[in-house]
């Protein structure tokens, strides 16, 4: 029974590593799909510059085959914007005048002018990257019973088997 309970915890922290690996990774994932420029209208000028330097309520273009760097409402254009990444909806969404679009969303065809409703540090996509990241570090109610438990009843275990295994022979042999 030790060696089966050790065996347990051994692979329930394979287990867990392997999950927490994969959470990292499809966040990563998620985190490339947001584009670190915006080309940010000023005047009769395009000009790019990190996302991280875009004010709320700049214009932003963005063109056909191009993510759409930060959160924000449609200003102009007509566009099919393929938001997967941030809603799960697997069929691209038309886009006009008015309409939210995400950032990290693809535009499919004609260009759209966005305007900046939210930072990037407040954007969907970093809500989301948020959320997931509090998941992983915080632990249910069970898996801290769970742990608890272990403390308490994995020595006594190991040391019961321990003992299992070297009394009886030197028992029988007193006998």
């Amino acid at each position: 029974e030790g060696a089966l309970v050790a065996w347990l915890f051994a692979l329930s922290h394979l287990l867990e590593s392997y999950t927490a690996n994969k959470a990292r990774n499809s966040l990563h994932n998620l985190m490339e799909k947001v584009p670190l420029q915006a080309l940010v209208m000023r005047g009769s000028q395009n000009v790019p510059l990190p996302v991280d330097e875009v004010k709320l309520g700049d214009k932003v273009l963005v063109q056909a085959g191009e993510k759409i760097p930060l959160d924000g409402v449609v200003k102009e254009g007509l566009s099919q914007v393929d938001q997967a990444a941030i809603t799960g909806e697997s069929v691209p969404v038309a886009k006009k005048a008015g309409d939210q679009v995400f950032g990290g969303s693809l535009n499919e065809m004609g260009a759209l002018v966005v305007e900046v409703s939210r930072l990037a540090n407040e954007s969907m996509m970093a809500k989301i990257v948020q959320m997931v990241e509090e998941a992983q570090n915080r632990q249910s109610k069970t898996q801290t019973f769970i742990e608890k438990f272990a403390a308490v009843y994995t020595p006594i275990v190991m040391v019961l088997a321990a003992l299992v295994a070297v009394l009886p022979p030197l028992l029988l042999d007193l006998a």
